[in-house]
């Protein structure tokens, strides 16, 4: 796992030497650059696959090459390549390759690539710079485009030190931020810098500066389209399971497992520990007090025993989090309202610098159970009624999926909590709306699927999940996101995902035999953050201020009255939803004081 960072306009970036620096903690273990008149390409290694023969920019010919990621099934992708002539100079590195791929498909290499990936080819005998990110954004992008510059990184924080950049803020984004507490599609916090979203690439004329970006479609090597049953649907659901895993252990280094006591991280460490050549190593977070209640260890310590594996636990106060929430920021770089718990797991991974998480496994396989509320039931008319109060009622024929989609601010509030310049007319729900693409013959759970593998997971989990793993130069591996597996579950029939009472049915049945059936059956529980605590004690002064009629009207993005008012029924009630709504103003106010404030006292 890396770090990459190219720009064009070199003149005023003469210190590589600082810029390489910008995003050591992404690869400590190595650095490269590369510079000629069009281009200079930057990258920090951390080393997993072929430490001896993997450094980057690596040149091929006229192809040059610098790679965020891992490519698990290259060895059969190598295999391929070699069969039709091709020529390796590593033993088994991954980025070459990609370079040989390119070299012989082009554009069409997107379509093999089964793992987690950003790259940038500089292609120099077509004076183009193609770059693409993988299918679900597990490895991110950000780029510039602007006052004739072109600027990609890894990290937004490393494009804002360029001085071409401007830190406006995007009207759209902050919108779009209270609607869902982070950052979705394509936009950031910054008017000025994009990410490139997930199953996409770019082209980048050298010569005329023009930039396109496309869609691209993986596809799978096997498929399974003859399943007649439930029993043959769990069956072959657990071999394409198993090799997943598989898949995601090729390493040159140590693997260890996050274990946080449920079906998703415990299967994976159970499937890891069938296949490991030695004692796996399983880490847990504990939480002290009044978060008992969310406190796994003793499930976790269960999974170990049954496994065997080597097990540690780390065991904080969640008012550590609260110590260390300037340093959390000073490198997102951007406001994000969601839980920020597994920065312990990576803090203390000290041994190891591969994880295995559990992400994805929700979102592929049943996600909650979210496409209940699309349904005819209790919960469909509760949040109907609930949405037809906060939304425009004409909204709801043309985009009914994105206009059900459970939002924290909804439409009417957002122009009642903001002045009117910074308020943006256009309902996030039509954005949601077009990541559906199906007939009228698809079951709202593929739907639901659709909607948050291309929206919630990009956009936060995988977003926070690569943030603050690399942070601490841990890279972190998610197997549900194997793209073989993903085809065999977009395929399979929704019958077989599970029932209204029980979502994620055919996981638990391909679990069964391989961790205790006490954590199959045991109800998902998730680490929360206590939010309502911290905003009433440890966080009061500080929420008081952001929420005072001089900081707010210094800012002058809010309405005083409004937030006033929201301030003060929070302190009086006990109510999850407001909750959350006070959660995501205070940390958007947090990062803008840290970002914009110089002067506001």
């Amino acid at each position: 796992m890396c770090g990459i960072l190219g720009f064009i306009k070199k003149d005023s970036y003469k210190d590589l030497k600082r810029l390489t620096s910008l995003q050591k903690h992404r690869g400590p273990d190595g650095s490269g650059a590369f510079q000629d008149e069009n281009i200079s390409l930057i990258h920090n290694r951390l080393s997993i696959i072929d430490i001896e023969g993997g450094s980057q920019p690596m040149n091929d010919g006229n192809n040059i090459i610098i790679y965020n990621g891992e490519i698990f099934n290259a060895p059969y992708l190598r295999l391929k390549l070699e069969k039709k002539g091709m020529k390796f100079k590593t033993a088994n590195s991954d980025t070459e390759v990609l370079l040989k791929l390119y070299k012989y498909k082009g554009y069409k290499m997107l379509e093999d690539l089964n793992g987690m990936f950003s790259f940038v080819i500089y292609d120099k005998t077509k004076n183009i710079l193609f770059g693409a990110i993988d299918k679900f954004s597990i490895k991110p992008m950000y780029y510039f485009n602007k006052k004739n510059n072109f600027i990609f990184a890894s990290e937004l924080k490393t494009i804002l030190s360029f001085k071409d950049v401007s830190k406006e803020i995007s009207l759209k984004n902050l919108n779009y931020y209270f609607n869902l507490q982070y950052s979705p599609f394509n936009n950031t916090m910054y008017e000025d810098i994009k990410k490139l979203e997930n199953s996409t690439y770019f082209i980048f004329d050298l010569n005329n500066k023009d930039f396109i970006i496309r869609k691209y479609e993986y596809r799978p090597q096997s498929l399974n389209k003859n399943i007649n049953n439930y029993k043959e649907a769990v069956e072959i659901t657990k071999s394409y399971v198993e090799d997943s895993v598989k898949r995601w252990m090729l390493s040159d280094v140590n693997v260890s497992c996050s274990l946080s006591g449920g079906l998703d991280s415990s299967m994976i460490a159970s499937i890891y520990n069938q296949y490991s050549s030695k004692k796996i190593n399983t880490i847990t977070v504990g939480f002290k007090s009044q978060n008992s209640l969310f406190d796994e260890r003793d499930y976790a310590k269960k999974v170990s025993k049954f496994l065997n594996t080597d097990h540690s636990e780390v065991i904080i106060n969640p008012d550590n989090i609260l110590d260390e929430m300037d340093e959390i920021f000073n490198n997102l770089a951007e406001p994000y309202a969601g839980s920020l718990a597994s920065w312990y797991v990576y803090k203390n991974l000290k041994q190891d610098k591969v994880i295995f998480t559990g992400t994805g496994a929700d979102e592929l396989f049943g996600n909650y159970g979210k496409w209940k509320q699309y349904g005819l039931s209790e919960v469909f008319f509760g949040h109907l009624i609930d949405s037809i109060k906060k939304q425009n009622l004409k909204e709801i024929k043309k985009n009914y999926y994105g206009y059900l989609y459970k939002k924290i601010f909804y439409q009417k509030e957002l122009q009642e909590i903001f002045n009117e310049e910074y308020y943006i007319d256009k309902d996030i729900s039509e954005d949601i709306q077009n990541l559906v693409h199906f007939s009228k013959k698809k079951h709202p759970k593929k739907i639901i699927q659709e909607i948050d593998l291309n929206l919630q997971l990009p956009g936060e989990f995988l977003y926070i999940t690569d943030r603050l793993s690399m942070m601490n130069s841990i890279e972190a591996r998610t197997p549900f996101l194997d793209l073989e597996l993903h085809s065999h579950i977009n395929n399979l029939n929704s019958k077989y995902y599970g029932g209204f009472l029980n979502s994620k049915k055919l996981l638990k049945d391909v679990a069964k035999g391989q961790i205790p059936d006490e954590i199959i059956n045991k109800k998902k529980k998730s680490f929360v953050l206590p939010k309502r605590i911290w905003l009433k004690s440890n966080l009061l002064n500080l929420l008081k201020f952001y929420s005072s009629e001089q900081f707010i009207k210094s800012q002058g993005i809010f309405r005083y009255k409004k937030i006033e008012s929201l301030v003060k029924i929070f302190l009086s009630r006990n109510d999850d939803l407001l909750t959350e709504r006070i959660w995501t103003f205070f940390i958007f106010q947090f990062w803008y004081e840290k970002n914009y404030c110089t002067s506001i006292i």
